[in-house]
């Protein structure tokens, strides 16, 4: 998709209009595994015919216990799933499920991010609904009308030890067609950034409440969120001028889906 692209000091806006998105999911991960492992998920078992969904241990025979009345014989659940249709079921490789989705984007691109590490996660976090909380009060829009996204991906230092890094940094416009917000954003990024600081103006809390940045959609990040982790760089993008580039040019694309997930 051909897209915008902005400069605001060091940072740069990429606004792409209806991009596609896919929403991967790879199925139940194993806890016990290390983070950069959990990916590699066995998926989710179906039947590939009429799509019945079987748990793990309903593909194992089960074990006889004259104990138990309810196991009389030591037949699995895909007996009778057999007795109704013809899909063979297995237990590894399954399925992922998603779907697609076309929207307005506008990504966020900090220079040298990644090096940062997790406190560039929690800082990303913060940043996308701190300009939500400001687009909501400048452009008056209701806050469900943009979802938030960090992207990251674990990588090991030198030691051996994990951690997270920022991928990606984007915003999604919700309303079918585009509402035209994003771009209104990105040229106004300033503005918004002011917006997000009065909106911040004499708060207190130690990171984040219900107040400044959370809410019940984003309750799943509450703890990466830290408001005074960005009101520096709010400050400093509130004294740039917001310049336009060439346009962005369309990626061919090598493969269905997407590259990493969220």
């Amino acid at each position: 998709v051909a897209g915008k692209r902005f400069q605001l000091g060091l940072w740069q806006l990429e606004l792409r209009e209806q991009e596609d998105i896919w929403f991967i999911n790879h199925g139940l991960k194993d806890v016990r595994k290390m983070d950069e492992e959990r990916g590699q998920s066995p998926g989710f078992p179906l039947c590939p015919i009429c799509g019945e969904f079987f748990k793990p241990h309903e593909l194992s025979p089960k074990k006889s216990n004259k104990k138990d009345e309810g196991e009389k014989d030591g037949r699995s659940r895909t007996d009778s799933h057999a007795k109704r249709c013809i899909g063979q079921i297995k237990k590894e490789p399954g399925f992922a499920l998603g779907h697609q989705l076309r929207a307005d984007t506008l990504r966020l691109v900090v220079p040298n991010i990644t090096a940062q590490g997790e406190e560039a996660v929690r800082w990303a976090w913060s940043m996308v609904y701190a300009m939500i909380q400001g687009a909501v009060r400048l452009f008056e829009i209701d806050p469900e009308d943009i979802e938030a996204y960090v992207l990251t991906k674990v990588s090991k230092d030198d030691d051996g030890k994990s951690h997270q890094e920022v991928l990606d940094i984007l915003w999604i416009d919700r309303i079918v067609g585009g509402s035209g917000v994003l771009n209104r954003l990105a040229q106004h990024f300033p503005k918004v950034a002011q917006a997000a600081l009065n909106h911040l103006a004499g708060h207190e809390c130690p990171n984040s409440c219900y107040r400044c940045l959370r809410s019940y959609r984003n309750q799943w990040w509450h703890k990466m969120l830290d408001w005074r982790l960005i009101v520096p760089h709010l400050n400093g993008a509130t004294g740039e001028t917001v310049e336009r580039l060439e346009t962005v040019q369309p990626a061919a694309a090598a493969v269905e889906g997407p590259e990493w997930e969220e």
